[in-house]
């Protein structure tokens, strides 16, 4: 237990005592200390390094949608969209995705709020594919679907 004394006294001593200690003992410490203090140089390194390449991936998928969007008729969806709620009171809705090649890496999410029969339609660009289906159609209250591009196609995740 003695030891753990004398490290704590060490560790929280402005300089390394010179009386009373081993000096053996004193430079193992200072020592241990020295190379704590660079593994934690290389740690902080490291993890500025993984920051600027995240900050790199979010710059290369674009800017990410953060809107909140109520819609009753048909739409199309927009970069700065991350949530499209749908109300089907007045009929059909389609809401069509933004191109697979330009939306990598984004995701979109949209759900119908009322409880009306009328469908939501959430309609690829084009010829692009949903889950490998033209469209996806529903009428449940509530319910939510969202979908995330590869470039090529759009996948409900």
């Amino acid at each position: 237990m003695w030891i753990w004394n004398k490290l704590d006294r060490l560790w929280h001593a402005p300089t390394l005592p010179t009386q009373g200690v081993n000096p053996t003992f004193g430079a193992r410490v200072s020592d241990a200390f020295a190379s704590l203090d660079d593994t934690l140089d290389t740690l902080v390194r490291l993890l500025n390094a993984r920051m600027k390449g995240l900050e790199a991936e979010v710059a290369a998928v674009g800017r990410i949608g953060t809107a909140t969007r109520a819609v009753t008729a048909a739409t199309t969806i927009t970069a700065a969209d991350a949530l499209v709620l749908v109300d089907t009171t007045s009929g059909a809705v389609t809401v069509t995705l933004p191109a697979a090649a330009v939306s990598t890496g984004k995701r979109y999410t949209v759900k119908k709020t009322n409880a009306g029969a009328n469908n939501v339609t959430l309609d690829g660009n084009g010829a692009e594919t949903i889950d490998g289906a033209a469209t996806v159609v529903w009428n449940t209250q509530y319910l939510a679907y969202t979908v995330q591009s590869d470039g090529a196609t759009w996948w409900t995740i």
